[in-house]
């Protein structure tokens, strides 16, 4: 159990996210793992992670794969994908020079350089060599604190089918930099199966009537209007205020199916207003899972890691993997191949629904 301030938590999550929004202001800087700008970002995002995992007393789990995190409130979000298990390296550590390869392995080689201080090891970040299982409200435990990290022990594992109807919606300023972005990612979409995009949410809410889809997809644009109400946007400026998410903008029937939700905006797992978070709010209407982001992310970069994501839950939505070995395998691939940007994403929800297509 540990009982660590919200507001302390606020300020580390700012300025992470800060961090990794850096990639939105010159891209081409952080374009490739080796990249002047990556392996600064990854060396400053390891000093903070490090300084965190030490003071939280944390090395009880650092040969764990998988942790479950628990947390007291529904609003509080603990950023665990980006504690780092080695001590902090220095100001002029370099890239470890077997990254790229443990990255595609998904696992540490036998040569890896012992001195951490000298390198930066991305497989060190726990959102890169753990399967993160994260739900809000839920803690059960009678010690002290707000929230619990554990390992988590394989429990009975249910099947969560994925093939079927597939809703996309987003912003208009994701085709800002790329006009095709969106049609482009939707004919992807179209050809797993069918697939619809709506540009409005009364457009959204008639379609998971009639289609009943199993993944539904948003690239919206987040924000807060001038009198300080957490917003979602798709489209051409058509708004959604958080807090009217409810069980029509999420599923039919509210006994299922619970869908997958993608929800790949501009800091789609921070709010000024806590209690509104869009990840969390999904979640509570019926979402099995919801994959958000914690950074800014460029249409030019949402669109792609999106269809990374889709094409991942299809190729291993085999009846043996589950969602958090995924989520996890989604992370090591996108920072190994495009960008550190993925080190930003996080997920709410189960993470031992073992993904299955159905007939």
């Amino acid at each position: 159990m540990l009982d660590v301030d919200d507001g302390a938590v606020q300020t580390l999550i700012q300025v992470l996210g800060r961090e990794i929004s850096k990639i939105a202001d010159d891209p081409k800087r952080y374009k490739g793992l080796g990249s002047a700008g990556s392996v600064e970002l990854l060396r400053e995002l390891a000093q903070k992670g490090a300084g965190v995992h030490h003071r939280l007393r944390l090395d009880r789990l650092k040969d764990a794969r998988r942790v479950h995190i628990t947390s007291v409130r529904p609003e509080s979000f603990f950023p665990a994908e980006l504690l780092y298990v080695h001590r902090p390296p220095s100001g002029e550590a370099e890239l470890c020079p077997h990254a790229l390869k443990a990255l595609k392995a998904g696992d540490c080689t036998g040569d890896c350089p012992s001195d951490k201080k000298d390198t930066v090891c991305p497989l060190g970040f726990w959102g890169l060599s753990k399967v993160i299982e994260r739900h809000a409200g839920k803690l059960e435990s009678t010690g002290r604190g707000n929230i619990e990290l554990r390992p988590e022990p394989v429990r009975e594992r249910n099947l969560l089918p994925i093939s079927g109807s597939a809703l996309l919606a987003a912003s208009g300023k994701v085709s800002a930099f790329k006009k095709d972005a969106v049609t482009h990612l939707l004919e992807k979409l179209k050809k797993r199966g069918d697939a619809v995009l709506a540009t409005t949410w009364d457009e959204w809410e008639e379609h998971v009537e009639s289609k009943r889809p199993r993944l539904l997809i948003l690239l919206p644009h987040h924000d807060r209007d001038e009198e300080g109400e957490e917003f979602l946007e798709i489209g051409e400026g058509e708004r959604l205020e958080t807090d009217a998410i409810w069980t029509e903008k999420v599923r039919q029937d509210p006994g299922g199916p619970n869908p997958v939700v993608l929800l790949m905006g501009c800091e789609t797992n921070l709010t000024e207003i806590t209690f509104e978070n869009p990840a969390v709010v999904f979640q509570d209407h019926g979402a099995a899972v919801v994959v958000t982001t914690i950074a800014t992310i460029l249409g030019r970069h949402a669109s792609p890691a999106t269809e990374a994501l889709v094409q991942l839950l299809d190729k291993m939505a085999d009846g043996k993997h589950t969602f958090g070995d995924i989520m996890l395998r989604l992370r090591q691939k996108l920072v190994a191949t495009s960008t550190p940007m993925a080190l930003g994403l996080t997920a709410y929800g189960d993470a031992d629904w073992v993904l299955t297509r159905e007939g």
